[in-house]
């Protein structure tokens, strides 16, 4: 029997592939500091789940393409779970290799910003002082927190686009080929 292409074969292609124009972006968000603006950051989002859909569609159609047209369900979910945790992998990685190495200013900018935000807000010093020095705020400036947290976000979200996407994209074989 004639194998195709695997679905690990397929999903590091399309993981590597996300996670380097997920990185290009970030430098792209710390040069620019796009972040600061509210307007930025939600379409920034919202653009990165219309992205991630469309690699998931153009991964699973380049397995079906690689194996005789055809796609279980189970392999386009394993194909969109492990693009999501290389993406994640390789996007975190960059990330906290930036913000440590190669700019670390940007991270203490991002430090400031959140620092302006609360007080704008109506917080004052101390409260900001209080949060930043609790195991909360700790957590939430630990750039290997992020790193894990944003290796579980972007995996349990992929989970969820990946039960849908290969639900619409499946084709199975026949039961009387």
């Amino acid at each position: 029997m004639e194998q195709g292409t695997s679905t690990t074969r397929i999903a590091l292609k399309w993981g590597f592939i996300s996670g380097l124009i997920s990185s290009v972006l970030t430098v792209v968000n710390y040069v620019f500091d796009l972040y600061r603006n509210s307007l930025f950051s939600t379409l920034g989002f919202g653009l990165l789940v219309v992205f991630t859909i469309f690699i998931y569609v153009l991964a699973m159609k380049d397995f079906r393409l690689n194996n005789k047209d055809l796609m279980s369900y189970g392999q386009g979910i394993g194909i969109g779970v492990l693009i999501s945790v290389i993406y994640s992998i390789i996007s975190g990685g960059f990330n906290y290799i930036y913000l440590t190495l190669i700019d670390p200013a940007s991270a203490k900018k991002m430090t400031e910003f959140q620092h302006d935000k609360m007080i704008e807000s109506g917080r004052t010093e101390e409260q900001y002082e209080m949060f930043m020095n609790s195991a909360i705020g700790k957590m939430m400036t630990s750039l290997s927190v992020q790193f894990v947290f944003q290796l579980f976000f972007w995996t349990f979200l992929g989970l969820i686009l990946s039960l849908v996407i290969a639900a619409i994209l499946k084709k199975e074989k026949s039961f009387f080929e």
